[in-house]
């Protein structure tokens, strides 16, 4: 299983394709992950140099539509990962203990 440490991070490429893999996952566990382009405030600026902007994520449920974590797209690319992991051993415990109730009906 892929995680966060594992990629390379200064690489674009493999930045947005763990992304997408973070989508993929969270979609499995009924939520959805949107990203936005957050923008310091401040005096309006003409950018001579495209540089490395800051992205925001936001986590949402596919059923329902509440924000469940990340409300002004504040969450960085650690925090959702960190949620993955944290919402997919709730489900894989879960997951044992039926499958334990199972075999025990057998």
């Amino acid at each position: 299983m892929q995680i966060l440490d594992w990629i390379d991070q200064s690489n674009l490429k493999s930045v947005q394709k763990y992304e997408d893999v973070l989508r993929k996952r969270l979609k499995k566990l009924g939520y959805h992950l949107s990203k936005q382009k957050t923008i310091q405030p401040g005096p309006p600026h003409i950018e001579l140099k495209r540089g490395s902007r800051k992205r925001g994520f936001r986590i949402t449920e596919i059923a329902s539509g509440a924000i469940v974590d990340g409300g002004n797209y504040e969450l960085n690319m650690a925090d959702v990962d960190r949620f993955w992991l944290n919402e997919y051993k709730q489900w894989y415990v879960k997951r044992r203990e039926d499958r334990d109730r199972k075999q025990l009906k057998k």
